[in-house]
């Protein structure tokens, strides 16, 4: 049985924006943005960086809000908390890699 998933891991905050007011409280505050990337897991390993997720926190009552695109300050958010892509774990890569090479030689040799 294949057994696969999605890990999250944070890749940063920022806080630099002008107030907004919050969509659950209403109340007037400076929101937290969050950055996370999520990575294919497959048998518990993280493989490969699939997409990033954009959250934004409000301080007050600290709910945890999906940015949209339409969001004014997701342009910011993105030049701030944006690196290069990196393949964080590559024990799964070391691990699955002869699995498949493995596989593949079996297959093209029949």
């Amino acid at each position: 049985m294949i057994i696969w998933g999605t890990r999250y891991d944070l890749i940063g905050e920022f806080n630099n924006v002008p107030l907004e007011k919050c969509k659950v409280c209403l109340d007037i505050n400076k929101p937290i943005y969050k950055a996370e990337q999520a990575y294919f897991r497959l048998y518990g390993m993280s493989l490969f960086p699939t997409f990033k997720l954009y959250f934004k926190s409000c301080t007050a009552c600290s709910v945890k809000l999906k940015v949209k695109s339409i969001d004014i300050n997701l342009h910011t958010v993105k030049n701030a908390l944006s690196g290069s892509l990196k393949f964080k774990y590559i024990w799964g890569w070391l691990i699955l890699l002869p699995i498949i090479a493995g596989t593949l030689y079996l297959f093209l040799s029949i």
